[in-house]
């Protein structure tokens, strides 16, 4: 697997857990979903099952994401996803991404 693919796959995954409302968080997983889901489609699915879980945070004031954010089950959540991501083989196309 490239490792420049791994990267940008993980920085476009990122963007949907800091955004800065979780209408904006569910519009990046949104586009990032229609960018991977043929390319890494267990990563997909992995994030989707527990995407309400993940975004829970920002139901509460946004001052306080960040210590939320990092000291609870949603790091947790989001280093499992990039583990299976990374050691599992979730990527099924392992082309060379190019951003369009």
């Amino acid at each position: 697997m490239s490792q420049s693919y791994s990267g940008k796959l993980e920085a476009d995954a990122k963007r949907i857990i800091y955004a800065t409302s979780k209408k904006e968080a569910l519009e990046e997983f949104k586009a990032w979903k229609e960018r991977y889901k043929n390319l890494a489609p267990k990563a997909v699915a992995c994030l989707e099952k527990d995407l309400d879980s993940t975004l829970k945070f920002m139901d509460f004031r946004y001052k306080i994401w960040a210590s939320i954010r990092t000291t609870n089950l949603i790091e947790r959540v989001f280093r499992e996803f990039l583990k299976a991501y990374k050691y599992n083989g979730y990527i099924s196309n392992r082309k060379v991404f190019v951003s369009g």
